[in-house]
């Protein structure tokens, strides 16, 4: 679903900022860099996490403690988990445009 959306958000994006005549090519040019360069950096940044997290999980391992050092034991927050999720997720689309906009002006 991240895929489809973040396709629809490219699309989206690329025809608002195509409207305008003036420079087109260049704008266009300049907010794809810019978007991609930004999505590296969040693809980059998920993989560190990853890293960090799996010596965490590996430090708390062998010295006795769980497999799940970072869990959080939440009771009836199913509904609340699935809505923050979408929150976040919305959030980030939107700080991911906004930056896309900027670059395309």
């Amino acid at each position: 679903m991240p895929i489809v959306a973040g396709a629809v958000l490219a699309a989206v994006l690329k025809h608002i900022i195509g409207k305008k005549a003036e420079n087109r090519e260049g704008r266009l040019k300049n907010a794809d860099r810019i978007g991609t360069l930004f999505a590296a950096g969040l693809i980059v940044g998920e993989s560190l996490i990853g890293v960090i997290m799996a010596f965490i999980i590996a430090f708390s391992v062998t010295n006795g403690g769980s497999d799940a050092p970072l869990a959080l034991n939440l009771q009836n927050w199913d509904a609340a988990a699935s809505w923050l999720g979408l929150a976040f997720f919305v959030t980030g689309m939107f700080f991911f445009a906004q930056r896309v906009l900027k670059a395309g002006r």
